[in-house]
């Protein structure tokens, strides 16, 4: 074992340093500045280099992370970089918005920022402590100046051959569902009006209708609308089809 790693016991998580509020909502530059080399070799040298590598296994990409942090660390920036492309098209991309806190949804609204609009509210039916979007790009869109309204739940669009008004139920948390996290039930009679100029959905994207796309009507789906697939052997309920 390098005598390079396994220094996640003497040295504490750090992130680059942010670049100020004011600047950046000007452009659409990175938030944060760069590491340099010897800083990052230093913050990539924490890689615990365990025998069994969560964070490779639950890598969508299966991403060989702790190799390439294996190398940052010892100064190969080069092969770390092309260990990265191997299994990745886009690391530059996936560099910067990999979720590695939680998972990520709705940070289209920093844009609105930068676009000089007044005021940017962004609507979620949960609260902050259910929100599975990165708690990182939040704390960053609230520096900016993006309101968040918790709990909840746009109902109608109203104006005339525009949008005037955002007609909004209020919510409140029930019982967990199958993911663990708390329904979100309207409240009764708890609607109220935000008067807004402009609305961005950011609400996820569904499926298409599959067994009509691929002609077999037999497909079985789950209630997403997603391929129904067995988790072990990935097989459908079509003989000889697999889906991932």
């Amino acid at each position: 074992m390098s005598d390079k790693m396994l220094k996640f016991v003497k040295i504490g998580q750090q992130n680059p340093p942010k670049r100020e509020v004011v600047n950046r909502k000007k452009d659409f530059n990175e938030i944060y500045d760069e590491f340099i080399t010897e800083k990052a070799k230093e913050q990539s040298s924490r890689c615990s280099q365990c025998g069994v590598p969560f964070c490779q296994v639950h890598c969508p990409l299966s991403n060989n992370i702790p190799d390439w942090l294996k190398l940052t660390a010892e100064g190969r920036l080069k092969e770390a970089y092309e260990l990265a492309q191997s299994t990745n098209n886009m690391p530059e991309v996936c560099g910067r918005i990999c979720p590695q806190d939680r998972l990520c949804e709705g940070n289209c609204v920093r844009t609105s920022v930068r676009q000089k609009a007044k005021s940017v509210k962004c609507l979620y039916r949960r609260d902050k402590e259910n929100m599975p979007g990165s708690a990182r790009e939040v704390a960053n869109a609230e520096e900016e100046g993006v309101e968040f309204v918790w709990l909840s739940s746009p109902k109608e669009f109203k104006g005339k051959n525009k949008v005037e008004n955002l007609i909004v139920d209020q919510i409140e948390l029930g019982k967990p569902d199958e993911s663990g996290r708390r329904r979100p039930e309207i409240k009764e009679g708890s609607e109220f009006k935000i008067k807004a100029d402009m609305v961005i959905k950011a609400l996820g994207f569904d499926p298409e209708n599959l067994p009509l796309l691929f002609d077999a009507k037999e497909l079985q789906v789950t209630k997403w609308g997603t391929i129904k697939a067995d988790f072990d052997t990935m097989e459908t309920n079509l003989k000889g089809v697999f889906a991932a």
